[in-house]
């Protein structure tokens, strides 16, 4: 069985198709051949390579960089829902800091400043 990084990824949007794969034709086009990709009218198959991931909701994430984006402005902040782990201008130490704190996959971001779009005038 393939680790799960080298997984293609199915959903309703399309396909993801991991960086370590690209290259490996022959396999893509077989798996995606297995589906019935290539066929006039393709029927939904499953495959033991294919996964469906459910859509992340960082609503909760991006509220709070737009409440305290002034109090972080130009650092990387590393969140978990509505909760600031860690902050810092070093974005690795950022991403560790939260890791450390118990979050395997913290949202990271770096807070930069909301810029207006130019006034074009009449």
């Amino acid at each position: 069985m393939p680790e799960l990084r080298d997984q293609i990824v199915v959903s309703e949007t399309g396909v993801f198709i991991p960086r370590n794969v690209f290259g490996q034709r022959a396999r893509i086009i077989d798996v995606l051949d297995q589906l019935g990709a290539f066929a006039a009218q393709p029927e939904i198959k499953t495959a033991a390579t294919f996964k469906q991931v459910e859509l992340l909701d960082c609503s909760s994430e991006l509220q709070w960089i737009n409440e305290h984006r002034e109090e972080y402005l130009g650092q990387w902040v590393a969140l978990s829902g509505d909760r600031l782990l860690s902050h810092g201008l070093d974005a690795r130490e950022v991403a560790n800091a939260a890791r450390a704190a118990g979050i395997k996959t913290p949202f990271l971001a770096q807070v930069d400043p909301i810029e207006e779009l130019p006034f074009g005038g009449w």
